[in-house]
């Protein structure tokens, strides 16, 4: 009997491991923010072609910043994704719900993107940034078409949570 017990102990042991390896991925920390929403879906979100190249790198306080910029030749369309990693999911979330409480009085929570996700309107009335927790990570994204739209920063937000 103590023989069964144990057995029973043991895959017990081995479901929780299990499930709790599940519960929560991790974003990897060398992801390339231009890897996530390719030149030619940008090109048709924002109904022209564009380019992208990767802006800048940085590291520091457990997490990692990397930008993409994505431009037309003209200049008047544009969107950049800004990808920070964190090294666990606890920082991010908390980095994120300071973020939200913080950014700007013109904050309205959105669903249906990541884990949770905002947006606001800041320097310009023509610029809106939205804001997805994901895993460990939040994903920034600020677009537009001559001017801010909302719904193109959803567009390349939810093709970008799909490859994270």
């Amino acid at each position: 009997m103590k023989k069964h017990r144990g057995s029973v102990l043991t895959i017990f042991l081995c479901f929780l491991l299990t499930a709790c390896g599940e519960a929560g991925q991790v974003v990897k920390q060398n992801i390339d923010p231009c890897s996530l929403v390719s030149t030619q879906e940008a090109g048709q979100i924002l109904g022209t072609p564009m380019t992208a190249h990767q802006e800048f790198t940085s590291s520091g306080g457990g997490s990692t910043t990397t930008t993409c910029a994505y431009s037309s030749a003209s200049r008047t369309d544009h969107a950049a994704l800004q990808l920070h990693i964190f090294t666990d999911s606890s920082s991010a979330r908390s980095t994120f719900q300071f973020s939200k409480s913080s950014d700007s009085p013109s904050v309205q929570s959105l669903h249906g993107l990541g884990e949770d996700a905002y947006f606001y309107a800041f320097a310009l009335p023509d610029n809106i940034d939205l804001e997805v927790l994901k895993d460990n990570a939040i994903l920034s994204v600020m677009a537009g078409h001559e001017r801010a739209d909302l719904g193109i920063d959803k567009q390349f937000a939810q093709i970008a949570l799909k490859r994270l």
